[in-house]
């Protein structure tokens, strides 16, 4: 494990114990999920999204989030794809790109897009430019023109 996985890992199970998220119970079947055990994996999926902002760092893998999670990493994985219709990846980008979205859309933020990337969870801006604009059409600098226009 890397320095940064280690910190990460670490900081989620301290989130773990201080959540009330509740405890998937793994499925024997990776491509089966009950109506109620989807709804209790999407709404976790989404508090540790939206509330907790995990999406932000970029060393997040899908080991840490099925940690998080208590499930077996192939269990998310096929839990994502099946539910999301898109691999951990791509999940974990539309949260970013949203997130960009909602902080370039914002009349007072004036830092330089070059300040701005590893707040959305990417450690390059030319990684976060190309996901940007495969997920808009535009690139990040052209969105934020087309707001103040």
């Amino acid at each position: 494990l890397y320095h940064d996985d280690i910190v990460l890992m670490v900081k989620m199970e301290k989130m773990a114990a201080a959540s009330a998220i509740p405890r998937v119970k793994p499925s024997p079947d990776l491509a089966f999920f009950d109506t109620e055990t989807q709804k209790t994996i999407a709404s976790a999926i989404k508090s540790l999204m939206k509330e907790q902002t995990l999406f932000r760092n970029p060393g997040l893998k899908l080991e840490h989030l099925a940690k998080r999670l208590h499930l077996p990493r192939q269990q998310l994985s096929a839990f994502i794809n099946q539910y999301y219709r898109m691999n951990f990846t791509q999940l974990i980008n539309s949260f970013r790109i949203d997130y960009a979205k909602e902080i370039l859309n914002n009349p007072d933020e004036i830092r330089p897009l070059e300040q701005l990337f590893p707040d959305f969870g990417f450690y390059s801006r030319s990684t976060f430019n190309r996901v940007f604009k495969a997920a808009t059409g535009l690139s990040p600098a052209e969105f934020r023109q087309q707001k103040s226009a």
